[in-house]
């Protein structure tokens, strides 16, 4: 039995037989397979078309047996528009779902297909003897290619061809971003940073890259306390590598922690980043570039290893604010390594945190005169951002101006947005504390609004307290209350913990006015 549809389509399709049993679709002259959970959708659209199946229809259809992301349903779809060549074979109904559009689609089962295609025969029922004959002659013919074959290759040629056919295949799985540090809104991050990753990786003809749908599925297929252990991973996926990344930070300066693994290797690396789109392109970089290697433990791996993992793991205890435990690895980093201007940097932030002004300015200045000696400037203008502030918490405040000007300007230079911010804010501070309240005004406005195009509402939320308490310095009760006000509510509206005591206090100052 034949069902057609009858809509239109930009792309003129004369013939679309899908063969439920086979798995397979006919589209005029060309066949295509699909994995079989994309065909299942595109059956459930196509046996009724123009009907509008919502996401959680597709789910409960097609993936009923296990949990799997809105993102499944997205990649169905897109895998199907591709292999068929045009967007408008499904037609997608935003906040409804998705409904079939493909004009001429019969939809046949085995039966009809044996009544309608006899298979070819050179030979009627009564030829037996022609038959025999005929395949006598086949056999010969493969065992006389055969001997040829073997008589003509040459030894080297016979030792190439053993070579070829025991050459291995990778594959590489990417699991989901590790995201529990980033804000609600960069949630996105764990399944869309992980498609733009995968889009990025080249495969090979030796290397096969699982797309997030099969990911998900793999890891499916695994407990919670099983995908603890990436040994069961490589079990149940037959993945070569294996690749995990973690994120956490604001808009402007993110750290990123990534492992690569293979079945007996690991290999744990740290990078910044001033957005998320940077960094899935330096991952993307970095992995290609892996990929071309043999993926062997190399000496300089040997030699750098340790160091990265003590990094690592001071960034997750940062991303958790455990502060003492971040400071005792990343004086480890140190110990062993006094030239690492990254582990200095984040030693000084940590210090600063932790109210250890000293341990912070010594490593600002160790960092700053590595840079000066030749080392590489990439974080000289936020070095002087933590050095400004320092000095100024020491009551330093020419100084302390003179700092936060140059490192503006080298943020500038650097096109560091959120540390141009910072600098502009903290020489707010400083022209607050002298008394030139409208220059004030002006650098928190500056900074505010370079928060608000950066989209960080712990930056956008600060800006407005510290126009809040220029305010009441001003004796501006009315207007320090109305900027209050803003960051209490976008706090609250986003949860920002760390705000929390800021708020507090000005909220007192506010009420003892």
């Amino acid at each position: 039995m034949f069902r057609v549809n009858g809509d239109t389509l930009s792309k003129s399709i004369n013939r679309c037989v899908i063969y439920p049993e086979k798995g397979q679709v006919e589209l005029d002259d060309s066949l295509i397979v699909l994995r079989p959970k994309t065909f299942k959708l595109l059956l459930l659209l196509s046996e009724k078309p123009g009907e509008v199946f919502s996401k959680a229809q597709i789910l409960d259809n097609i993936w009923s047996d296990k949990v799997v992301e809105d993102q499944a349903v997205f990649q169905s779809i897109n895998e199907i528009r591709k292999e068929f060549g045009s967007n408008d074979i499904i037609t997608t109904y935003p906040r409804r779902g998705y409904a079939w559009s493909c004009p001429n689609t019969s939809i046949l089962d085995s039966n009809e297909v044996e009544k309608k295609a006899k298979p070819f025969s050179l030979f009627s029922s009564g030829d037996l003897f022609y038959k025999v004959i005929f395949s006598s002659l086949i056999l010969l013919t493969i065992l006389a290619v055969s001997i040829y074959l073997q008589a003509s290759t040459s030894t080297s040629e016979k030792h190439k061809y053993t070579e070829t056919v025991v050459a291995t295949h990778d594959a590489i799985l990417i699991l989901p971003l590790e995201v529990e540090n980033l804000h609600d809104s960069e949630k996105w991050v764990k399944f869309g940073a992980m498609q733009g990753l995968i889009n990025k990786l080249i495969p090979t003809d030796n290397l096969t890259v699982f797309k997030l749908e099969d990911s998900i599925e793999i890891l499916n297929r695994l407990s919670i306390e099983e995908k603890k252990d990436v040994s069961n991973i490589f079990k149940k996926s037959g993945a070569s590598i294996v690749l995990k990344t973690s994120i956490s930070g604001v808009p402007g300066d993110y750290n990123v922690i990534y492992s690569l693994f293979t079945s007996s290797t690991v290999e744990t690396k740290t990078l910044h980043a001033k957005s998320i789109n940077t960094a899935i392109d330096t991952l993307a970089l970095i992995f290609n570039k892996t990929l071309l290697s043999d993926l062997n433990i190399s000496e300089e791996f040997m030699n750098n290893k340790l160091q990265n993992d003590l990094l690592a793991k001071a960034i997750q205890f940062m991303a958790i604010d455990d502060y003492p435990s971040a400071s005792t690895f990343l004086k480890s980093v140190i110990t062993t390594d006094k030239t690492n201007i990254y582990a200095q940097y984040l030693l000084a932030k940590v210090a600063g945190t932790l109210g250890d002004l000293e341990l912070a300015l010594k490593s600002t200045e160790v960092a700053l005169n590595l840079i000066k000696g030749g080392a590489d400037p990439h974080y000289e203008n936020r070095l002087l951002y933590i050095y400004g502030t320092l000095q100024l918490g020491k009551g330093n405040i020419e100084l302390a101006n003179q700092t936060l000007l140059k490192a503006k300007d080298a943020s500038a230079v650097q096109k560091d947005w959120l540390y141009y911010s910072y600098s502009q804010s903290m020489l707010g501070k400083v022209n607050q504390f002298n008394g030139n309240y409208n220059k004030a005004e002006s650098l928190f406005i500056t900074a505010l609004q370079y928060q608000e195009m950066l989209e960080c509402p712990m930056g956008i939320a600060q800006s407005h307290l510290d126009m809040s308490e220029l305010y009441l310095a001003q004796q501006q009760k009315n207007k320090a209350v109305v900027s209050f006000k803003i960051a209490e509510a976008l706090i609250n509206k986003q949860g920002l913990r760390k705000a929390e005591p800021i708020l507090t206090d000005l909220r007192i100052k506010i009420s003892q006015f």
